[in-house]
C-alpha cells in the first residue's frame, strides 16, 4: 500500500474540537508531531489543556501518535527515521 503523508493536516474530532496535525498519514491513522520545547514553555494553561483534550480525543478516535522533538529531528535524523518506520509498522499491524 502506498502511503501519503500530509503536512499541517486538519482533523476534526467533534463539533468544537479540531487539531492541525504536523504530519498525518490518513491511510494508517498516524500522526507525527514535532515538538519544540521552547514553544511548549510559552503555552498558556488554556493551550496546554486544549492539547491534552485533543490528544485524548485522537487516542479515542484510534489515531496513533508519534511525538518527536525538534532538536532530535535536526541533530539525530537517523534515529527519528527509525522511530517513524517503527510507528508505520505498528500502525499497519493495527489494520490487520
Amino acid at each position: 500500500m502506498a502511503l501519503t503523508f500530509r503536512r499541517d493536516y486538519p482533523i476534526m474530532l467533534g463539533p468544537d474540537l479540531g487539531v492541525i496535525a504536523d504530519i498525518a498519514c490518513v491511510e494508517l491513522a498516524l500522526i507525527i508531531t514535532v515538538e519544540d520545547d521552547v514553544a511548549l514553555k510559552r503555552m498558556s494553561p488554556a493551550e496546554l489543556e486544549h492539547e491534552a483534550i485533543a490528544k485524548a480525543a485522537l487516542e479515542d478516535a484510534e489515531w496513533l501518535m508519534l511525538n518527536l522533538w525538534y532538536r532530535d529531528v535536526m541533530e539525530r535524523m537517523d534515529g527519528c527515521l527509525i522511530q517513524i518506520d517503527r510507528a508505520i509498522m505498528r500502525a499497519r499491524e493495527a489494520f490487520e
